[in-house]
């Protein structure tokens, strides 16, 4: 008869695999931790990236003026009534449908702005009346990249108390308000920019803690070269 030796069991102090209280405390500081930076840096990341979507979305808008320009020979008016048609303003909203287009809003849902330089528009426009017209500006066009922070169409808009003397004129200028109204106006357009007979503020300047404005731009200079050649 086989005799069956006991069965022995050894309990080994620290044999537990579990978490013991300590280590579920670093666990949850470290958790802790990682969600605090993610709660820092998330709405940076999704700012940068919306903000990033608004410049190509106006960049959109920019090619499909110049796209006009160089079928027309001359730009559209502003949209005035809402409609996304061109009327007979030249400060207003983005005429989307009449560049073709399917809306004419920036990344968080305003409409666009747009103002335009009066002489471009109705009449198409050769090198010669180009010419006179560059003539008559107070100052040459400086074209995108500004030296002024405030952008005008014509010489006569004005914006803080600043005229069109010490700015650059434009063909014509597009704004998207940004994603806050930061000035407290009730409007996503902070400052001077889109308001109905006022300046532009341009776009990599910086205005003010109360304006995050997003600007594009075209010269009366580079118009002329897209639609009469240098």
């Amino acid at each position: 008869m086989v005799q069956r030796l006991p069965y022995k069991i050894n309990f080994k102090k620290g044999s537990d695999t579990g978490f013991t209280l300590i280590e579920m405390a670093m666990v949850m500081v470290i958790v802790g931790i990682v969600i605090s930076i993610m709660m820092t840096v998330l709405p940076s990341v999704i700012k940068t990236g919306k903000l990033k979507e608004a410049r190509a979305n106006l960049e959109k808008y920019d090619n499909a003026l110049k796209g006009y320009a160089i079928i027309n020979l001359r730009l559209p008016f502003a949209d005035s009534n809402g409609d996304g048609f061109e009327d007979a303003g030249f400060d207003g909203d983005l005429p989307y449908r009449t560049l073709g287009l399917s809306n004419g809003n920036d990344v968080w849902g305003y409409r666009v702005k747009y103002a335009v330089y009066g002489s471009l528009t109705g009449t198409p426009i050769d090198k010669a009346a180009l010419l006179v017209i560059l003539g008559a500006l107070p100052s040459p066009p400086t074209g995108a990249n500004f030296n002024s922070t405030i952008v005008y169409t014509t010489d006569s808009d004005t914006c803080a108390g600043a005229n069109g003397n010490n700015s650059s004129n434009q063909a014509y200028v597009i704004a998207s308000g940004g994603p806050k109204d930061l000035d407290g106006n009730n409007s996503p357009f902070d400052l001077c920019t889109g308001t109905a007979g006022a300046g532009f503020n341009a776009d990599n300047k910086i205005q003010a803690l109360n304006y995050d404005d997003i600007v594009r731009a075209l010269s009366i200079t580079e118009f002329g070269n897209i639609t009469c050649g240098p």
